[in-house]
């Protein structure tokens, strides 16, 4: 992601945190985003320069000491989706700790550089599970697509999918049906 689309992503998640800490006395509000950048991280569905409009949804409960968004939804035209952070995000009601995290382009779970789908622990915040997903299927190129980790954050389960079939580790590893343009980080 380039350094302007990095900073226009920080004064809208900036201005989230305002509308939310804002407005905590409602139970439950919706507002709407125009975001003007490249949809980096949807090449492979979507790869235009566009005026996004987003409607995000937030559900508020009061914790313990303090109102949670425990519940937000990026959507565009209809569907989960954003660009530059997960669509979904969930977060303990007790703890404030988000919990789950989904990267969805329109409407398709998909992230290239990095998991799709994050767990965490409510109480720790450990990540305890990890997925990666390619237009809307299991995939990763050499390495595990799905993780589980122990409460220290090592690894207890490790699958091996590609393009949404489970393969071995040593299938996953051969490039074997490699996609013509391989995911991971992009560089700077």
């Amino acid at each position: 992601m380039s350094a302007v689309l990095q900073r226009q992503d920080e004064r809208l998640q900036e201005s989230v945190s305002f509308l939310l800490i804002d407005a905590y006395c409602f139970q439950y509000f919706s507002f709407i985003l125009w975001n003007i950048q490249q949809d980096a991280d949807c090449e492979n569905v979507l790869s235009t320069a566009y005026t996004e409009k987003y409607d995000v949804d937030v559900v508020i409960e009061h914790g313990a000491d303090r109102p949670i968004a425990v519940l937000e939804t990026w959507k565009a035209n209809g569907v989960l989706h954003r660009t530059a952070g997960p669509a979904l995000i969930e977060r303990d009601p007790d703890t404030g700790i988000v919990t789950q995290e989904q990267w969805v382009c329109h409407g398709v779970v998909h992230r290239e550089d990095g998991p799709a789908e994050i767990a965490r622990d409510r109480e720790s915040g450990h990540v305890t599970s990890e997925r990666w997903f390619l237009s809307g299927r299991l995939h990763r190129d050499g390495q595990p697509a799905s993780l589980w980790y122990d409460m220290f954050g090592n690894v207890i389960e490790a699958r091996w999918y590609r393009h949404g079939t489970e393969v071995t580790a040593d299938k996953a590893s051969s490039g074997v049906g490699r996609p013509a343009s391989p995911s991971g980080p992009r560089p700077a």
